[in-house]
């Protein structure tokens, strides 16, 4: 079955059919939206920018494995101007 990814009460949750792998704040910051990565296991996510908990600039967009565990990270330079990413799932 294919994971599934959504956001639940600014949490990541993956599902793969009913079974939820991962759910929770990645690196404890409130998620905005994820998608997931074709042909993988893995989602993009990214974090709320403007949240009460995030520092002035942090890398706010990340790859992450259905078990929560973050892959990548977008480069802070990047991060900079990135407070809205629209987000799409191509199935």
């Amino acid at each position: 079955m294919a994971i599934r990814n959504k956001v639940e009460n600014d949490e990541l949750v993956v599902l793969d059919g009913r079974r939820v792998c991962y759910r929770g704040r990645l690196g404890g910051h409130p998620v905005e939206n994820a998608v997931a990565v074709p042909g993988s296991r893995d989602a993009i996510a990214l974090f709320k920018y403007e949240s009460g908990e995030a520092p002035a600039h942090f890398p706010n967009l990340v790859r992450v494995h259905a078990d929560g565990e973050i892959q990548w990270r977008a480069r802070q330079a990047i991060c900079e101007l990135l407070v809205r990413v629209p987000l799409q799932d191509r199935r």
